[in-house]
């Protein structure tokens, strides 16, 4: 009975992940195809992309580390 039961729990959770994971491949597949059609790439968009990427790790890392939170109001953050 309880194996049953786990693995009803299992095709439960098996069943979203891999809808995602078709959508994805999906999306993998259709972008690799559009990449083979134009060849033109944008570096300048894809550095940004890189650059931000790089920013938005550094502000989670902030906030988690409670740098962020640490900050007064005369320093620019912080709560009155």
């Amino acid at each position: 009975m309880k194996t049953t039961y786990s693995k009803t729990i299992m095709a439960s959770y098996a069943k979203p992940v891999h809808l995602v994971h078709d959508a994805l491949v999906s999306f993998a597949e259709r972008r690799e195809i559009n990449m083979r059609e134009s060849s033109n790439r944008n570096y300048g968009i894809d550095a940004l992309r890189l650059l931000l990427m790089f920013m938005v790790c550094i502000l989670h890392t902030m906030g988690q580390g409670g740098v962020l939170g640490a900050l007064t109001p005369e320093m620019g953050g912080g709560t009155n």
